[in-house]
């Protein structure tokens, strides 16, 4: 059985003028408001599960099973794994969302809703993440320029990797392919400094950083 792996990289772009000026195929441009959820103590923060609002007609589970699951020695940004459902949540999204809960330890309501989710397991809004995101394509790489509210202006490329169930070459495969965005990245001639972290904890960061150090991917400086 395959599974999909997105996996992405985050630079901060230093000149933000210049990238106006890339060679690339703009597909689109739209603001993006993530709303985070989690506990107060930020316990799905600190596992390194974020579960996500987007623009309150998507619901996305993004985790790194090897992480979270302990097969990893190391805390890893760049790759996860992701499911997503459509919001309003219906009946026919139930088995896989509750496949999702159990794969996390968290509470599936019987009645699937957004609302009673949250109440079962106790969450509230943790982080919210506001940007304008440029949407482009070039090389088979994804490509999001996001110009983010109180944090800058960053460029993420990504492209997903196809894994066979007992592959053991994943982790060559993975640092195979973060090369390969890496040199596209650095074939752009943009002034950039890769980030190896996410928006959510980059906010935590600035507002809250007693959490933020509990994470499990946190910049290298503070750890």
């Amino acid at each position: 059985m395959k599974r999909e792996v997105e996996v992405e990289l985050k630079y901060n772009v230093l000149d933000p003028i210049v990238i106006n000026k890339l060679d690339i195929q703009v597909v689109g441009k739209r603001r993006v408001v993530d709303v985070y959820y989690d506990t107060t103590k930020g316990e799905l923060f600190k596992r390194g599960i974020f579960i996500r609002n987007r623009n309150a007609n998507k619901l996305d589970f993004k985790f790194n099973f090897e992480d979270i699951a302990g097969k990893s020695f190391k805390n890893d940004h760049t790759h996860c794994d992701e499911y997503s459902f459509d919001l309003p949540l219906s009946a026919e999204d139930k088995e896989r969302f509750h496949k999702v809960c159990s794969i996390l330890d968290i509470d599936a309501p019987g009645n699937l809703s957004l609302s009673e989710f949250l109440k079962a397991n106790g969450y509230v809004e943790l982080v919210v993440v506001d940007k304008e995101r440029t949407v482009a394509k070039k090389n088979g790489f994804d490509i999001s320029i996001d110009e983010v509210e109180d944090l800058g202006v960053f460029l993420e490329v990504e492209r997903l990797l196809e894994i066979e169930a007992g592959e053991d070459n994943y982790e060559v495969m993975l640092d195979d392919l973060k090369q390969k965005i890496d040199t596209f990245v650095q074939s752009l001639g943009l002034n950039v400094e890769q980030n190896m972290t996410g928006y959510c904890e980059l906010i935590l960061l600035k507002t809250n950083f007693e959490l933020y150090k509990q994470g499990k991917y946190v910049l290298e400086e503070d750890i």
